[in-house]
């Protein structure tokens, strides 16, 4: 690949006739390792990301998007490197480009899980609809392969647990017994498929609605109630981590203020009242790093504002993941209030009836399977992957709290 030192080897007709999208990757590169060399460690993603941030900024002679010639290359890596080069600068770019790549949408995850969940039961599904049963024993054999398709498809309990592959066994017998099999072999590979999926659907059904009924399920997770705990755990790490960075926030805006205003920063600390506002365990630590006894450090005003920069920028993330959580809570609710309704109607049902025609429940079993399988399971994805970026925040931002520059990413 050409680096920046070899394009300016070249002239403007060679440089002229290089892709562009080669060019940018030429200049990310050389970029990464002139990082390097100062001792500055920047991924590929994060150097792309500034390279197209800088290509695009008005201080860039070539904001414009023309071809770029050996002056223009040269500026835009000393533009670059020197957004590098300020600490905070690049803990903004880190978390920018980790948020871009690390926060997803519930229905991203949902979708995610599903492709994963089809990946795993291609194989089992292929080799079931490849075989047709000849004797007793073969039929045992296609009939438990068709019980490890539905545990897998449900997503309630694993294949190692002999309590779930019983019950899930059972639950099939009594809605598909083994010598339909053969029936279900002879359809098309579509219609076994869609068969295969109502009877996923029918047989977590059962076996939700026992455990609702205390006949068996204990092994099965109770995900709403799980999610409900880690949903208030993830409000109060939020409100906790959010409460630090708005007091880091509170001393560098007073540290900048102070500086412009040309004032004390013990008398604009003061509340109209003329009473002192409640200090915070890290006040002492983080006014001593960032103030002498004559005031601010003045070496350190453009770091400080900067600081201030990046402490806004994660107040943003922050925001963001305490709006994605709340929206979680409300949606888990209306979900939740769902599945009651279908376990109730379940109940209605079946009761004083020893047997009833499966196509009288299917509609709220089907929904109380996409509910556990694929709703829940999918908030279960996205709240841990929250509580890993909201722990990547907190380590960059709180680890030291008398650092005044957030670690990078």
């Amino acid at each position: 690949m050409t680096s920046v030192t070899d394009l300016n080897l070249l002239d403007s007709t060679s440089i002229s006739s290089l892709d562009a999208e080669q060019l940018l990757k030429s200049i990310v590169t050389d970029l990464v390792k002139l990082c390097s060399k100062k001792g500055i460690i920047i991924s590929k993603n994060t150097a792309a990301y500034l390279v197209n941030l800088m290509v695009k900024n008005p201080e860039f002679s070539n904001s414009q998007g023309h071809m770029l010639g050996k002056e223009e290359i040269k500026e835009l890596q000393e533009l670059c490197l020197t957004k590098c080069l300020k600490a905070c600068t690049l803990a903004t770019l880190h978390m920018q480009v980790y948020f871009s790549m690390e926060v997803v949408t519930r229905a991203q995850l949902i979708q995610e899980h599903r492709e994963s969940r089809k990946n795993l039961l291609e194989p089992i599904l292929k080799d079931f609809l490849s075989k047709y049963p000849q004797n007793p024993e073969e039929v045992e054999k296609s009939y438990n392969s068709l019980v490890t398709l539905i545990i897998l498809g449900s997503g309630i309990g694993g294949l190692t647990n002999s309590l779930a592959l019983r019950e899930t066994a059972v639950a099939l017998q009594s809605v598909f017994p083994a010598a339909e099999l053969s029936d279900l072999l002879l359809k098309s590979p579509d219609e076994q498929v869609k068969h295969i999926n109502e009877l996923t659907a029918i047989v977590s059904g059962v076996r939700l609605f026992n455990r609702d009924c205390h006949r068996g399920g204990h092994y099965i997770d109770d995900l709403p109630e799980i999610l409900s705990r880690d949903v208030e755990t993830m409000h109060g790490t939020l409100d906790t981590l959010m409460q630090k960075l708005m007091f880091k926030i509170l001393l560098l805006t007073k540290a900048v203020e102070n500086y412009f205003c040309k004032s004390k920063i013990q008398d604009s600390a003061l509340n109209v009242t003329g009473n002192t506002p409640k200090k915070s365990p890290y006040a002492s630590d983080i006014e001593g790093a960032l103030f002498t006894e004559g005031g601010l450090r003045q070496e350190q005003t453009g770091i400080i504002k900067d600081a201030l920069v990046t402490a806004r920028q994660y107040e943003f993330f922050l925001r963001s993941l305490e709006s994605q959580v709340e929206e979680v809570q409300s949606r888990m609710n209306e979900l939740k209030e769902q599945l009651r309704i279908s376990l109730a109607k379940i109940h209605n049902t079946v009761s004083f009836r020893t047997a009833i025609p499966t196509i009288e429940i299917y509609q709220d079993v089907n929904v109380m399977h996409q509910i556990i399988s694929n709703q829940f399971v999918g908030f279960g994805r996205l709240m841990h992957k929250e509580f890993r970026i909201v722990m990547t925040l907190y380590e960059s931002i709180m680890a030291d709290p008398v650092k005044i520059i957030p670690k990078s990413m």
